[in-house]
């Protein structure tokens, strides 16, 4: 999937940080933007109408402490899975973005 014209800022964005990482792809399901590695999916982004967000795989075990910082949240589909959902914004940092995108795909390729 190339960049498009008109296409988020943040989108643009978390492709870079996601397709440079072994073995990524980009695939397109639910109706927004995934990156698989394998067929393992280690990220997601996708814009609300109210935000646009990163979800990501944290592992079951660091689950419940990342959800003591308020930035993150649980996916409205996965529930209690390991994935975890941020929204960006300008104010994002996004060297942290890459180090969940990175921790996320190791984690997935583990269990592979």
């Amino acid at each position: 999937m190339g960049i498009t014209s008109g296409e988020d800022k943040f989108l643009k964005r978390l492709r870079e940080i996601c397709l440079k990482v072994p073995g990524a792809t980009e695939t397109s399901s639910w109706g927004h933007a995934n990156w698989r590695v394998g067929k393992k999916l280690f990220a997601a982004y996708e814009e609300t109408p109210t935000a646009h967000v990163v979800s990501f795989f944290a592992g079951v075990e660091n689950e419940e402490e990342m959800l003591k910082d308020r930035r993150f949240f649980l996916p409205r589909y996965t529930d209690h899975h390991g994935w975890l959902c941020l929204k960006v914004d300008r104010m994002t940092d996004w060297p942290e973005v890459r180090t969940l995108i990175v921790q996320s795909h190791a984690l997935v390729t583990a269990q592979m």
